[in-house]
């Protein structure tokens, strides 16, 4: 299988489940990272042959983001990796979900890591 990573694709939404958090938008950093067939020599070079549209995934996964309020970074996570692996021809999804805490300053981040397959 090869690979398309998109790394760094940033979004807000109202994220947590701590009192203060309820009000405010917290900016989340969205890595993806999905596994594909390789193109045949016939598919080369041929845009109707991508597997994934980096620019349409990303304004979906904003979309995610901005369509509702999460309490946990789990759960962007793997609505992100749902709505991906419907959307496009791949494989797998591998989302990972980072966000920099208010509550914990002494923590650069905190991160969550979602794997799912076609089955």
């Amino acid at each position: 299988m090869d690979k398309i990573i998109l790394r760094g694709l940033t979004g807000e939404c109202r994220i947590g489940f701590h009192e203060y958090e309820q009000d405010i938008i917290q900016k989340l950093v969205i890595d993806i990272e999905v596994r594909v067939r390789p193109m045949t020599d016939l598919e080369a070079d041929q845009v109707g042959m991508l597997r994934m549209d980096y620019f349409v995934a990303s304004n979906i996964v904003r979309e995610i983001l901005s369509c509702r309020r999460y309490n946990l970074i789990e759960t962007v996570a793997e609505d992100i990796s749902a709505v991906l692996l419907k959307t496009f021809d791949v494989e797998s999804v591998e989302t990972t979900v980072t966000k920099h805490p208010h509550d914990m300053p002494h923590v650069r981040s905190v991160s969550y890591v979602c794997v799912r397959t076609k089955s």
